[in-house]
Order: structure tokens, then sequence, then C-alpha cells
């Protein structure tokens, strides 16, 4: 019994040995290892965080320039309507104006026209009424 309890001791010294080796050779890097691992994750993690609330951050700027440069174009394109719809007031008016202008100058040249024919008419009323004037006058 005695040899069976020694042989245990050694058993038991051997394996705690190995343990003791295990433990600094083998145990101990791969603690280290993973260690690392996680620490590498959380700043991975970090990082990402951060970039995403970067990302955001751009994304709102981005979109709030986006929905300003749409109001400016929207105010451009009812500036530039309204600017379109006054120049054809404009052309319109214009083009009113110098039709006025064509008919007033119609009407001049056809009164003139009416003046002239009447005054050839009366001279040449006046002309044949001396014609039948002497022509009466020399028959008799």
């Amino acid at each position: 019994m005695v040899n069976l309890d020694l042989t245990v001791l050694w058993v038991i010294l051997i394996l705690s040995i190995l343990l003791l080796l295990l433990q600094k050779v083998y145990f101990k890097p791969i603690s280290e290892v993973l260690k690392k691992r996680e620490q590498v994750l959380r700043e991975n993690k970090k990082s990402f965080e951060r970039s995403l609330e970067e990302y955001n951050e751009k994304e709102k700027i981005l979109t709030e320039m986006l929905k300003n440069a749409r109001a400016q174009v929207e105010v451009y394109k009812e500036k530039v309507r309204k600017e379109a719809i006054s120049e054809g007031e404009a052309i319109i008016e214009e083009a009113k104006l110098q039709a006025e202008e064509l008919k007033r100058e119609a009407f001049k040249k056809l009164e003139e026209n009416l003046k002239e024919g009447k005054d050839k008419i009366e001279r040449e009323v006046d002309s044949l009424s001396e014609k039948l004037l002497k022509n009466i006058l020399n028959r008799n």
C-alpha cells in the first residue's frame, strides 16, 4: 500500500509539474493571444461605431445640403418662370403697340388716299363742269 501511495504521490507530482509547464508554455500564450484578439475586436468595434457615427453625421449634413439645393432650385425655377412670363407679357405688349401703330399708319394712309381721291374727283368735277358749261354756252 505504501508503494501505491508513493506512486499516487509521484503521479500527482508529475501531473502538477506537467500542469505548471502547460500553464507556462501553452495556456499562458493562448490566453495572451485571446486577450489581444479580444482587445483588437473591441478596438475594431469602437472604430466601427465611430465610423458609423461619422457616416450618419455626414449623411445628415449631405441630406440637409441636398434639401437646401433642391429648395434653391425650386426658387430659381420659380424666378425663371416669373421672368419668362414677364418677358412674354412684355413681348405681347410690344406687339400690341406695334399693331396699334400699324393700324394708325394704315388709317392715316387711307385718310390721305381718301382726301386725295376726293380732291381729284372735285378737280375732275370742276373740270367737267367747266367743259360742260362751255359746251352749253357755245351752243347757245
